[in-house]
């Protein structure tokens, strides 16, 4: 499974490559007005981490839980709980949102939500094993990214939950 789970990063690695998501990358360093915001971080702390959710406008932000190899934030929109998981050992973040829709025909769901993967470039969706949708996205930290290139990862990503939401009828 680790060797699956590191072809999968180096695959999201790749992508934010390709779509220009790592400032680390970039023909000339960040250069932010204050000089804060141009630091390349090469871990999230899990206090730079509630900073970045709070900094984007989720205001209600806690610790879910915490392990040894990452903490959990809970975090509410619009009557819809979501997570972000930062995670210690891999040195990466997931953002997710599970919507309770276990009552629905599964068949339909699946279709669905492999189109939707189909056509959408970043954000994913799948049904989860009690049978709820959740959409999720994941960046890598460790190439060094800076905090606004991980608050942009945030708000795209609630960007894409409202289309998402939309699209499927989701509160």
């Amino acid at each position: 499974m680790f060797g699956f789970r590191s072809l999968v990063l180096t695959a999201i690695f790749l992508v934010q490559c390709a779509i220009g998501g790592l400032s680390v990358l970039a023909a000339e360093p960040p250069s932010p007005s204050d000089g804060s915001e141009g630091e390349l971080l090469y871990d999230l702390s899990d206090a730079q981490a509630l900073s970045i959710l709070r900094g984007v406008g989720l205001a209600d932000v806690k610790v879910d839980e915490e392990e040894e190899d990452r903490t959990t934030f809970i975090f509410s929109i619009d009557s819809v709980d979501g997570f972000f998981r930062n995670y210690h050992v891999t040195k990466d973040v997931r953002i997710y949102i599970v919507y309770d829709t276990s009552e629905e025909t599964d068949r339909v769901r699946v279709e669905s939500a492999n189109r939707w993967n189909r056509r959408q470039r970043w954000a994913k969706t799948y049904i989860d094993d009690d049978g709820n949708w959740v959409i999720e996205a994941d960046l890598i930290v460790a190439p060094g990214v800076t905090e606004e290139a991980i608050a942009s990862f945030v708000r795209r990503f609630l960007a894409t939950r409202g289309r998402f939401e939309e699209r499927f009828g989701l509160p």
